[in-house]
């Protein structure tokens, strides 16, 4: 069983909370397609928790 999985976990986890991050530094007008984006990768994070919970129990 490889560990790609977990990887690719946490590289994305941290892309959310630089994203996070950015959010509390910029503008509300310019953050409007920023929260959007934090929206779509939270989605795929809480998926890629099932997958990853599913790997490590098979």
């Amino acid at each position: 069983m490889c560990n790609c999985f977990f990887y690719i976990f946490l590289v994305i986890s941290l892309l959310y909370y630089i994203s996070v991050l950015f959010l509390l530094h910029c503008h509300w007008g310019d953050c409007i397609g920023t929260i959007g984006i934090l929206v779509i990768i939270r989605s795929f994070i809480d998926k890629s928790k099932r997958i990853l919970l599913l790997v490590i129990q098979t």
